[in-house]
């Protein structure tokens, strides 16, 4: 499973819109949301159910991210999903991409990864390129071949970190084909 983040702040254009064609702006994606669902995008919503918080996973629920917050991005707004496999990341892309407005009002930046705490751990004590600061050398003293700390690893960067998610996948399957094996012997 894939945490997908979006992080967006209006730009002028926005702003130089009138309330209601602001409006109907946000009308359009919402009836696009309704029309093309993507299945398996499961967006981090809750709703209360007499005085409990529930995780509904339904319905999208933006936040306007708090001033007052340590370290602040610069955005305004922000959401999170949960998405099952890469394809359905570049679906759910596609769909903002197909309003053919969107980045015209609105700065924003995504991040998105595989949520696995032992690889991110992993990547985090092995110093991994993806996670260098810009410029930053690597414990073997070498400067990184892409000095943007983003996503673009380059091509190599990319394939390394992709063969580490697969080679943990891989060991997933196997301590998972384990236990269905252990249990399969023990009912002999």
């Amino acid at each position: 499973m894939y945490l997908y983040i979006e992080l967006w702040k209006a730009k002028d254009a926005w702003i130089q819109l009138t309330t209601e064609q602001r409006q109907a702006k946000i009308d359009q994606l919402l009836e696009l949301a309704r029309e093309h669902p993507i299945q398996g995008v499961i967006p981090f919503s809750f709703r209360e159910i007499g005085d409990i918080r529930l995780f509904d996973g339904v319905t999208e629920q933006p936040i306007v991210i708090d001033p007052a917050v340590a370290r602040p991005t610069g955005f305004h707004y922000a959401e999170a999903w949960m998405v099952p496999t890469r394809e359905l990341i570049k679906t759910f892309e596609d769909r903002v991409e197909s309003l053919g407005w969107w980045f015209e009002y609105f700065e924003q930046k995504n991040a998105w990864g595989l949520m696995d705490r032992e690889a991110t751990v992993a990547d985090m004590i092995n110093a991994d390129i993806s996670s260098q600061q810009p410029g930053q050398p690597s414990q073997d003293g070498q400067q990184p071949q892409n000095t943007d700390a983003s996503p673009q690893l380059g091509r190599i960067g990319r394939t390394e970190r992709d063969i580490r998610t697969l080679l943990q996948g891989v060991g997933d399957i196997k301590k998972d084909m384990d236990v269905v094996i252990d249990y399969v012997k023990g009912k002999k």
